[in-house]
This record gives structure tokens, C-alpha cells and sequence, in this order.
């Protein structure tokens, strides 16, 4: 979608009725609409190989056509053009499933046989405007999820500087001393062993901070079987010193053989977001007259047979009334506005979605939260071996 309101505006018409074809031609002509350049094709799949070939405005879509019928048209043409505006065309006794075409996600729809040029013109031009905003909505979206993630990593780096300062403080020292020890002639083989082993075991405490970092960092779309002790794991060698410095301690209780099929890297940075948010909430708390608040983050999970469930808990006060049911919407933050994006759990909710799963929280008596991770036991992406080898 590229046209400007002065632009040449490249409309694809999906149409096999040849009637219905030229009188939309003529629609445009009698308009006088000198900037449209209309291209017309039969079949669906004409139609989506000729997007794969040139950039189209927006696609005018006919509900009955012979490779394609109804909705199936939509979300086929959605999901291989997910930016482009869709116009729905349809008869007069399938107004009701043109609404669900709207709801599947094209822009707006016409009725043969109550269109005229000034209603097409219109219907035209408010599509491709509302994708255009909506698209905007997205990028901001997905801008300010990034800002999330990058200010989350940000919170991360004084932790992990402190993490990596120690060992490497301990290393230099251990270098300084085999130096002494060569020039007074003093060092043994039996010491240079130790000290070298004890350096040995420093790299690889360094090595796993940095690798756990980078395996948070970078995104990827691999989906499989994962340890959640592997994930906390990944995450409390992130933040867990943090947490601790702050009187805030986080006890586990989770089944060693407890997994889930996920996106690792993903699922690491739901935990991180709910364990910076309890954080958050603590520390917002402190600043309050007489509090007295038992600073602990509580993990613990359950399964059924059709889904593996993460409870995450705190002791933080609970989320404020005023905001329970849009917690989850973007720029909507449970902190002071110093401190939040309003992203965080956004960010939440849109990877558990990814997952098939679902996210939700209860307020127990003003006194905390319990956020709740659902993941269906087969989720979409899982493959049929790999659903056999579930059980």
C-alpha cells in the first residue's frame, strides 16, 4: 500500500462475473477518477500471484468466485496480503457473511446492486485511509514493545556489569598473584593447577551469564520442548542477584519433569516482565507510610489434561481497581508513569497468544497478585510425532 491522496491508486478487482466487471470499470470511469489504474482478473489465484508481481492500493473482492467461496476468499487473500485493504463485494443475500468478512479482517463491503460511483469512490478511499491507519497503530505497537524489551534488557545490564565485575576482579587477582609467585620463585606446579582450575571455573560462570543473556536477547521462532527450571534459571542468573539486593526472595516450586512447548527465549521474557513488574510493585510499595510487606515472588504450576499452567505470585498490594480490565492493553501501566511503559504485559499477553495460551490474573484481597500462564497441552505449532511423543 503506497498511494497518497495524489497518487496513482492501483485497485485489483477479483471478479468472474463479467457483468459485474465492467459495470465496476464503469463505476470508476463515470467518477472521473483519472488517477485509479484498474486491473481485473477471474480467480483467486490469479489474484495472488499478480500481488506477488506488482504493488496494489487495494483489492476489491468478489465472495463467490470459481477457486473460492465466502470467507475462505478473505482469509486466504489476508493471509497472503496482510497489508493490503480489502473491499468485499457481494450479493444481496450474503450481506450477513460480507459482516464477517469486515470481522476477518477487510476493510469494508459493498452490495452489488446498491453501489454507485460516488459510494464506490468513497468506499475506496476510507478503506485504504483505515489500513493506513491501522498500520500505523501496528508499527507504534510493535515500536513500543522494542522500547519494552530494550528497556528491560537496560534494567538488566547494572546487574549483570556487577555479575561479570566480581569474577573478573577475582580472575585478575589470581594472574597478579601467579606473577608474584613466578618472580620470587615460589610458584609450584601444584599451585599454578589450582589457580589455573579455579580461572577455569570463573570463564565458565562468565560464559553461562553471557550466553543466558544472549539466549534472551536474541529472538528467534524455534518452538520446542523446555524445561521451565531451564527458563527460571536463565532468568534468575539475569535478575536474581537484583532481586536479592532488594530483599526480595524468590521461592520455587515447580516438578523437575515439569515442560512446556514454546518459544524459549519468549517464554523467558514473560517471566522477566512479571518478575520486574512484582519488583516494581514492591518498591513502589516501600514508599508508603507504615509498609510492611513480605517481599516474595512465589512460582508454582499445575497440569490437567488438556493444559500445563505457570502461576506467578507476589505480596505487592494487587493491581488497582480502576485498570483490572485493561491491564493487558498497551500503555496501560500498573507503576508510576516515572517509571512504566505501559508495555510490559502487553508484551505478555501478546506472546502467550503466539503460544495458543492465555495469561490472566486474580487480586487476592488487595494483598497480591497471581498472574496466571496457560499452555494448551497441543498447541498449533507442535507437529503429530511430537504430540505422540506428549502422550
Amino acid at each position: 500500500m503506497k498511494a497518497t491522496r495524489n497518487d496513482v491508486i492501483k485497485i485489483l478487482l477479483v471478479e468472474d462475473n463479467p457483468g459485474d466487471a465492467r459495470l465496476f470499470r464503469e463505476f470508476l470511469k463515470d467518477a472521473g477518477s483519472s488517477n485509479i489504474d484498474l486491473t481485473h482478473t477471474d480467480y483467486l489465484e490469479d489474484a495472488l500471484k499478480l500481488t506477488d508481481k506488482d504493488d496494489y492500493d487495494l483489492i476489491l473482492l468478489d465472495l463467490s468466485l470459481p477457486d473460492a467461496n465466502g470467507l475462505e476468499t478473505v482469509n486466504k487473500t489476508h493471509e497472503h496480503v496482510p497489508d493490503l485493504p480489502i473491499v468485499v463485494l457481494t450479493g444481496l443475500n450474503n450481506e450477513e457473511i460480507a459482516v464477517k468478512a469486515v470481522q476477518a479482517g477487510a476493510q469494508d463491503y459493498l452490495v452489488k446492486g446498491q453501489v454507485d460511483s460516488h459510494l464506490l469512490i468513497r468506499a475506496i478511499r476510507y478503506a485504504i485511509e483505515r489500513k493506513r491507519t491501522e498500520l500505523d497503530h501496528k508499527d507504534a505497537l510493535t515500536k513500543a514493545s522494542e522500547s519494552e524489551r530494550l528497556s528491560t534488557i537496560g534494567t538488566l545490564a547494572a546487574g549483570i556489569a556487577h555479575e561479570l565485575n566480581q569474577p573478573l576482579q577475582t580472575f585478575k587477582f589470581s594472574i597478579s598473584n601467579l606473577r608474584q609467585m613466578q618472580n620470587n620463585n615460589s610458584l609450584t606446579a601444584e599451585t599454578l593447577l589450582e589457580k589455573l582450575e579455579k580461572m577455569d571455573q570463573l570463564t565458565n560462570y562468565m560464559s553461562s551469564i553471557i550466553t543466558n543473556l544472549l539466549g534472551y536477547v536474541k529472538a528467534d521462532e524455534i518452538f520446542d520442548r523446555c524445561s521451565l527450571s531451564d527458563i527460571l534459571n536463565t532468568v534468575m542468573s539475569m535478575i536474581g542477584k537484583q532481586l536479592s539486593k532488594q530483599g526480595i526472595e524468590v521461592e520455587l516450586d515447580i516438578p523437575a519433569d515439569f515442560a512446556i512447548y514454546c518459544n524459549r527465549s519468549s517464554i523467558a521474557q514473560v517471566v522477566m516482565n512479571l518478575f520486574i513488574n512484582a519488583r516494581d510493585a514492591y518498591l513502589e510499595k516501600e514508599q508508603e507510610p507504615e509498609a510492611e510487606t513480605e517481599r516474595k515472588i512465589f512460582v508454582y504450576t499445575s497440569t490437567n489434561d488438556d493444559a500445563h499452567c505457570i502461576y506467578v505470585k507476589d505480596w505487592a498490594g494487587g493491581i488497582p481497581t480502576e485498570i483490572r480490565n485493561r491491564v493487558f492493553d498497551p500503555f496501560i501501566s500498573t507503576k508510576s508513569a516515572v517509571k512504566g511503559t505501559g508495555m510490559g504485559l502487553h508484551v505478555v499477553k501478546q506472546i502467550m497468544v503466539r503460544h495458543d495460551g492465555n495469561v490472566s490474573f486474580t487480586v487476592e484481597d488487595e494483598v497480591g497478585t497471581i498472574f496466571e500462564l496457560m499452555f494448551p497441552k497441543y498447541p498449533s505449532k507442535m507437529s503429530n510425532m511430537e504430540k505422540l511423543v506428549v502422550g
